[in-house]
Protein backbone atom coordinates (compact mmCIF):
# COMPACT_ATOMS: atom_id res chain seq x y z
CA UNK A 1 0.00 0.00 0.00
CA UNK A 2 1.44 3.38 -0.62
CA UNK A 3 -0.04 6.63 -0.64
CA UNK A 4 0.48 9.94 -2.62
CA UNK A 5 1.19 12.98 0.01
CA UNK A 6 -0.30 16.69 -0.58
CA UNK A 7 0.54 17.49 3.20
CA UNK A 8 1.55 20.80 3.62
CA UNK A 9 2.51 20.79 7.08
CA UNK A 10 2.83 18.06 10.25
CA UNK A 11 -1.14 17.80 11.40
CA UNK A 12 -2.45 17.38 7.75
CA UNK A 13 0.78 14.43 7.49
CA UNK A 14 -0.95 12.39 10.30
CA UNK A 15 -4.00 13.18 9.39
CA UNK A 16 -3.10 11.62 5.71
CA UNK A 17 -1.54 8.73 7.88
CA UNK A 18 -4.66 8.16 9.90
CA UNK A 19 -6.92 7.75 6.42
CA UNK A 20 -4.36 5.24 5.00
CA UNK A 21 -4.86 3.36 8.50
CA UNK A 22 -8.34 3.33 8.21
CA UNK A 23 -8.36 1.80 4.78
CA UNK A 24 -6.24 -0.46 5.52
CA UNK A 25 -7.26 -1.63 8.98
CA UNK A 26 -9.85 -4.57 7.34
CA UNK A 27 -6.70 -6.19 6.19
CA UNK A 28 -3.67 -8.40 6.76
CA UNK A 29 -1.17 -5.84 5.61
CA UNK A 30 2.71 -7.50 5.78
CA UNK A 31 4.31 -5.50 3.19
CA UNK A 32 5.29 -1.53 3.79
CA UNK A 33 2.81 1.01 4.39
CA UNK A 34 4.79 3.66 1.54
CA UNK A 35 4.80 7.51 1.62
CA UNK A 36 5.06 8.45 -2.00
CA UNK A 37 6.66 11.93 -1.88
CA UNK A 38 6.99 13.40 -6.07
CA UNK A 39 6.23 16.82 -6.99
CA UNK A 40 3.54 16.89 -9.55
CA UNK A 41 2.11 20.44 -9.79
CA UNK A 42 0.07 20.15 -6.58
CA UNK A 43 -0.67 22.26 -3.37
CA UNK A 44 2.78 20.96 -1.40
CA UNK A 45 5.09 21.30 -4.23
CA UNK A 46 6.56 24.69 -3.17
CA UNK A 47 7.31 23.43 0.46
CA UNK A 48 10.96 24.04 2.15
CA UNK A 49 12.83 20.73 1.95
CA UNK A 50 12.20 20.97 6.46
CA UNK A 51 8.96 20.93 5.66
CA UNK A 52 8.54 17.71 3.41
CA UNK A 53 10.92 15.84 5.69
CA UNK A 54 8.55 16.93 9.24
CA UNK A 55 5.64 16.35 7.17
CA UNK A 56 7.26 12.78 5.91
CA UNK A 57 8.36 12.42 9.80
CA UNK A 58 5.42 12.61 11.22
CA UNK A 59 3.34 10.44 8.83
CA UNK A 60 6.01 7.36 8.98
CA UNK A 61 5.98 7.59 12.80
CA UNK A 62 1.50 7.40 12.62
CA UNK A 63 2.16 4.69 10.54
CA UNK A 64 4.59 2.79 12.92
CA UNK A 65 3.18 3.96 16.21
CA UNK A 66 -0.07 1.61 14.63
CA UNK A 67 2.02 -1.27 13.97
CA UNK A 68 2.96 -1.16 10.12
CA UNK A 69 6.35 -0.74 8.61
CA UNK A 70 6.35 2.89 7.33
CA UNK A 71 8.37 3.40 4.12
CA UNK A 72 9.00 6.12 1.99
CA UNK A 73 9.31 6.42 -1.80
CA UNK A 74 10.53 8.45 -4.24
CA UNK A 75 13.02 9.46 -7.19
CA UNK A 76 16.39 11.35 -7.51
CA UNK A 77 14.62 14.64 -6.68
CA UNK A 78 12.78 13.75 -3.96
CA UNK A 79 15.94 11.95 -2.02
CA UNK A 80 18.16 14.58 -2.57
CA UNK A 81 16.15 18.25 -3.14
CA UNK A 82 12.89 17.59 -1.53
CA UNK A 83 14.02 15.80 1.89
CA UNK A 84 17.29 15.80 4.59
CA UNK A 85 17.32 11.88 4.01
CA UNK A 86 19.84 12.03 7.49
CA UNK A 87 16.95 12.75 9.29
CA UNK A 88 15.30 9.47 7.68
CA UNK A 89 17.65 6.91 7.97
CA UNK A 90 15.28 4.57 9.92
CA UNK A 91 12.90 3.93 7.57
CA UNK A 92 13.46 2.04 4.55
CA UNK A 93 13.69 3.57 1.08
CA UNK A 94 12.03 2.45 -2.00
CA UNK A 95 13.91 4.76 -5.17
CA UNK A 96 12.77 5.39 -8.60
CA UNK A 97 15.89 5.40 -10.53
CA UNK A 98 15.66 4.53 -14.69
CA UNK A 99 19.46 4.74 -15.04
CA UNK A 100 22.23 1.83 -14.83
CA UNK A 101 24.41 1.63 -12.30
CA UNK A 102 22.31 3.37 -9.80
CA UNK A 103 23.56 6.29 -8.23
CA UNK A 104 22.35 6.27 -4.26
CA UNK A 105 24.65 6.79 -1.65
CA UNK A 106 22.24 5.35 0.68
CA UNK A 107 20.25 2.24 1.20
CA UNK A 108 17.15 1.31 -0.32
CA UNK A 109 14.97 -1.77 0.13
CA UNK A 110 13.03 -1.34 -3.06
CA UNK A 111 14.65 -0.40 -6.74
CA UNK A 112 11.93 0.86 -9.04
CA UNK A 113 14.11 0.33 -12.74
CA UNK A 114 11.63 0.85 -15.05
CA UNK A 115 8.51 2.62 -15.55
CA UNK A 116 8.18 1.37 -19.25
CA UNK A 117 7.65 -2.46 -18.22
CA UNK A 118 5.74 -5.24 -20.04
CA UNK A 119 3.08 -7.57 -17.80
CA UNK A 120 1.79 -10.06 -19.97
CA UNK A 121 -2.36 -9.46 -19.35
CA UNK A 122 -1.68 -5.66 -18.89
CA UNK A 123 -1.81 -2.91 -21.68
CA UNK A 124 0.59 -0.16 -21.77
CA UNK A 125 3.41 0.36 -19.33
CA UNK A 126 4.23 -1.05 -15.99
CA UNK A 127 6.76 0.19 -13.30
CA UNK A 128 8.70 -2.92 -12.34
CA UNK A 129 10.58 -3.24 -9.20
CA UNK A 130 13.51 -5.62 -7.64
CA UNK A 131 13.34 -6.50 -3.66
CA UNK A 132 16.58 -5.69 -2.76
CA UNK A 133 16.34 -7.13 0.79
CA UNK A 134 13.75 -8.80 3.05
CA UNK A 135 11.62 -6.66 4.46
Amino acid sequence: MYFFTQAVDEDEAREEAQFVLDQIEPYNITYPVVLDLEELEGRADDLEKETYTACSIAFLEKVKNAGYKPMIYGNLKTMFLMLNLDELLEYEKWFAYYIYPVYYPYEYAIWQYTSKGKVNGIKGDVDLNILMKEL
